[in-house]
């Protein structure tokens, strides 16, 4: 579940590889004269191969028979080429390339005259070296074939093909492929407006081609901010419980009202077969995730397998999801619900430890009452907690909950002196932040107080819903607000949109499209939109989402933390030049500035030249803060907690290309406050 979109975790630019081979024939039946069976050698085998076979008969009033056997074959090509290319690079590296051909024509004899041709994909060209020539291999010698290429700027899997033929003989071909990565991650990034009477968008990022996506809607606020919802949800490249559970929960908002459900599911290309098949497998992952999450000591963890480390956030988070659920008339795992929410009681009626605690506790018993259970005396603790201990909290979002609560205790006058006169006050929370307590004032004042639903700010949820860094639960609580506020919209009309101009490299294939209430026009690499107002347009949005890769080295930043990589040789020192074959240390720190943060996520990519070396766990004297370590083909992962001192987290890597390649920046993210961020600097590294 960690390999979505954006390629945080595995790289998205593909390229072929060549399994070992192996060929499995499945049962068979046998007579007397036996049974053939024919398989294809890839071309790329070449050497010993093994050929076993068993069997086994039962023949009625006869013993049981049984055998195996086994045979050896040589598979050997006439002309073996062994392609030399690294695995991964990136636009504007240079590096060596070699292909080793082994000449194995019997009768070929001294001196053979073979003639080899390269055929170089549109993302790379020859620098050093010929694409075709003749070479001279005697029979039964070998010899390397050396080049230098370049890489352009053309993303994806980048296909290096090799031909060789030996006097008029038949040609031999070879082909492997690399992939051509930018140096940053995928990101999306939206904007958003009233429509006037003529409007001009301008999208702010220059993206390359691959893959990217540059879509200008207008419709319905509510419509266009739960599309968006949906799709940034389904792509987030995490996979804890809370976030599995923040995928499904606008699915679940939704399921009383699938007209607005299929309404807000469309997305360009894909069939709303499909799309249900999504949203299912997003509800079972939740689930799932919840139940192998949970222990009935320490409720429900923040990753599987973290049973003894109590989270009463998750576990409130998770029984919300599983009561919505029920209260949508959805199937719920009863037994599960049960036991959660009996673990989630318990922890309700605990004192609290400080605000944040306290906050989260009255969330909790606010989701227990939904559920019918009577927590009065948990109730009125917490609040008398609160009175005690914290200031001005008559307007958070607690009193809201704290009203509804007592609503549902049928203490209706107690529950309208609590519930805050205006908006509820921003929230510092690390995880009940302020975009989860303005859609929880809004679904509250809608669930128990209509008379006073003028006091949702729309533009609060929608700048909530939109906003770059909004966490999973912002998400996933303001598109369950706006699925409960969401009224019958007025479909798009008397508007016509175009792209004005196109960025190099860009095809004008843009369509307008009318998707259901929506008007959309796809149109990756347009600079500017126009949205011409032909009629009465009403009170419409326009929305303009774009996804992809931006050219260029990310620019360096920090925000609430820093982190910084150097490589360093046997002796511990910094080096930026390497020799071909050397390990070399990769050394990543990261701090916390100003206050500790949790749960940060730093994903440094290798730069191509270098790949990592397999060791099989993280290191025992591993920094303190380190959560879990995951290495990919091209990546190091490292989940940690931070403070305001220097961690630093290591792994190994050998040079195993001669170039100059680029370094892509190592990144560090708070997934719970993806505002809190940092990028390092570029730069490059030689192997010689």
């Amino acid at each position: 579940g960690m390999d979505g979109s954006g390629g945080r975790f595995l790289n998205p630019f593909k390229r072929k590889n060549e399994p070992p081979f192996a060929f499995w024939s499945q049962l068979l039946e046998v007579g007397p004269s036996g049974s053939e069976v024919k398989f294809n050698v890839p071309p790329w085998c070449s050497g010993k191969i093994r050929i076993m076979a068993v069997g086994g008969a039962a023949p009625k009033g006869s013993p049981m028979a049984v055998g195996n056997g086994q045979a050896f074959t040589q598979v050997r090509g006439s002309l073996i080429l062994k392609p030399q290319l690294p695995l991964g690079v990136s636009p504007g590296d240079e590096f060596d390339g070699a292909l080793v051909l082994a000449n194995t024509v019997a009768g070929s004899g001294e001196n053979a005259q073979i003639k080899v041709r390269m055929d170089l994909p549109k993302g790379l060209e020859l620098v050093q070296g010929e694409s075709e020539q003749t070479i001279v291999v005697s029979e039964n010698a070998e010899k390397s074939i050396r080049f230098r290429l370049r890489v352009k700027e053309v993303l994806g899997e980048a296909e290096v093909r090799f031909i060789a033929s030996l006097g008029g003989g038949a040609a031999v071909e070879r082909a492997q492929s690399l992939s051509i990565r930018p140096m940053g991650p995928q990101l999306r990034t939206e904007q958003s407006g009233a429509v006037s009477a003529n409007t001009i968008v301008t999208p702010a990022r220059d993206l390359y081609p691959f893959e990217a996506v540059t879509r200008l809607s207008v419709g319905a606020a509510p419509v266009l901010a739960l599309r968006s919802l949906l799709q940034r949800l389904d792509s987030y490249p995490y996979g804890c419980t809370e976030q599995s559970i923040s995928r499904a929960m606008p699915y679940v908002a939704l399921w009383n009202a699938p007209e607005l459900q299929e309404e807000v599911m469309r997305a360009p290309g894909r069939s709303m077969e499909e799309l249900r098949k999504n949203r299912d497998a997003a509800i079972a992952r939740a689930v799932g995730a919840i139940r192998e999450s949970f222990s009935p000591y320490g409720g429900v963890s923040a990753w599987p397998g973290g049973y003894y480390n109590e989270d009463v956030f998750v576990t409130a988070y998770a029984a919300d999801f599983l009561v919505s659920m029920r209260e949508n008339n959805m199937a719920v795992p009863e037994g599960l619900a049960v036991s959660v929410l009996d673990c989630l009681e318990r922890m309700v009626s605990r004192t609290p430890e400080g605000v944040e605690d306290g906050r989260t506790k009255i969330y909790g018993a606010w989701v227990l009452l939904r559920d019918g259970r009577v927590v009065t005396s948990s109730l009125n603790m917490l609040e008398e907690w609160f009175k005690e201990n914290a200031n001005a909290w008559e307007q958070d979002v607690l009193a809201a909950l704290l009203a509804d609560g007592y609503q549902m205790l049928r203490m209706k006058r107690r529950g309208n002196e609590m519930l805050p006169t205006g908006a509820v006050q921003i929230t510092s929370d690390r995880r009940f932040s302020s975009g989860m307590a303005r859609a929880l004032h809004a679904l509250i004042l809608h669930r128990s107080f209509n008379d006073r639903i003028d006091r949702v700010s729309m533009d609060a949820i929608l700048d909530a819903a939109f906003n770059q860094y909004a966490t999973t639960v912002d998400m996933a609580m303001s598109a369950r607000a706006l699925a409960v506020l969401a009224q019958e919209s007025a479909p798009a009309s008397g508007l016509n949109l175009l792209c004005k101009e196109y960025a190099a490299g860009y095809e004008n294939t843009g369509k307008q499209e009318k998707d259901g209430s929506v008007l959309a026009l796809d149109a990756p690499g347009c600079r500017s939109f126009a949205i011409e107002n032909n009629g009465n347009a009403g009170a419409l949005y326009w929305h303009l989402a774009e996804d992809g890769y931006d050219r260029g080295i990310p620019a360096a930043a920090s925000q609430g933390m820093e982190v910084s990589r150097r490589y360093l040789n046997e002796d511990g020192d910094p080096v930026s030049e390497l020799k071909l074959g050397q390990v070399v240390t990769v050394e990543v720190t990261a701090r916390a500035l100003g206050k500790p943060l949790p749960d940060v996520v730093l994903t440094d990519i290798m730069p191509g030249g270098l790949e990592p070396v397999l060791e099989k766990e993280a290191p025992s004297d591993a920094a303190p803060g380190l959560v879990r370590y995951e290495r990919r083909e091209d990546r190091a992962i490292f989940f940690v907690n931070l403070s305001t001192d220097d961690a630093v987290y290591t792994y190994r890597a050998r040079a195993v290309t001669r170039g100059i390649f680029g370094l892509p920046p190592v990144s560090g993210q708070a997934m719970y406050s993806p505002e809190e961020h940092a990028v390092s600097g570029g730069g490059s590294l030689t192997v010689r």
